[in-house]
């Protein structure tokens, strides 16, 4: 199971569901965030000072985000 965890910048915890890779093979997750009363997803990365959304053919950056993270089975 996953479930969404709020988080700052590049604070990304070790439990995040990595969906990919970068050209330079850092780790890519899967961000959401309310853009105009749409959670929208984009993606984020422990490099990355920010989310990266894309919504209405721009690419909108925040710090303030959710980051998918598989449950904690504790």
């Amino acid at each position: 199971m996953a479930e969404w965890v709020s988080t700052i910048g590049s604070n990304i915890t070790d439990n995040a569901m990595c969906t990919g890779h970068k050209a330079d093979k850092k780790p890519l997750f899967i961000a959401r965030t309310i853009i105009q009363d749409e959670m929208t997803p984009g993606k984020c990365g422990t490099n990355l000072k920010v989310a990266f959304i894309p919504y209405d053919g721009k690419e909108n950056i925040t710090e303030s985000y959710e980051v998918l993270v598989e449950r904690s089975t504790s």
